[in-house]
């Protein structure tokens, strides 16, 4: 952030060039705290549905990979031959 580097002196200048007041930018401060503040709790204890849902989506994937290893051998398998293992014989003479 360029105002927060400024010295005093420079930052009324910022402002004046904005057609800011030094209110506006500590009213806009403190806002983006608080919704920054606020955003990082929602997150750190997480709505309980959201965390049920991660835990079933992970409970998914691992059934699904888990059904495509069973699978994989049998859509490999080749299909069996006729009992005797002989081919069938035209009737000609």
């Amino acid at each position: 952030m360029k105002y927060e580097n400024l010295d005093e002196e420079q930052r009324g200048i910022y402002l004046r060039e904005k057609g800011l007041h030094s209110v506006h930018q500590e009213r806009w401060q403190q806002e983006f705290v608080e919704i920054y503040a606020s955003r990082k709790k929602k997150t750190r204890g997480g709505d309980p549905r959201q965390k049920r849902i991660k835990e079933l989506e992970g409970d998914l994937r691992r059934k699904d990979k888990a059904l495509a290893e069973t699978a994989a051998p049998l859509v490999l398998k080749k299909k069996p031959r006729r009992s005797g293992g002989t081919q069938r014989m035209s009737d000609k003479p």
